[in-house]
């Protein structure tokens, strides 16, 4: 049970790191791409980025969720990634 527990805990934390390298560097990405193309929008292959850490985080929450019994995480959890499904959509 531990093991599985600890998958899930160890997908969520890469995809949180991957995510937060994300974050950092689309300013770079809108700066220079922009600057040099005279574009306003991140290319399509940068956006679509977001929607892969989406599914990979939600397969790492409903993961999660099935395994743990306090009811208050679950909330959490689900609540957070709903915050963050309506930020990126």
């Amino acid at each position: 049970m531990k093991k599985i527990i600890y998958k899930a805990d160890i997908i969520g934390a890469t995809v949180s790191i991957l995510c937060l390298i994300h974050c950092v560097i689309t300013p770079i990405i809108f700066i220079t791409y922009g600057a040099a193309a005279c574009h306003t929008e991140a290319p399509l292959w940068w956006e679509s980025i977001d929607f892969l850490f989406l599914t990979i985080s939600f397969l790492a929450i409903f993961r999660s969720t099935q395994t743990t019994s306090s009811q208050i995480i679950k909330l959490i959890l689900w609540t957070t990634w709903m915050s963050l499904f309506f930020i990126i959509i």
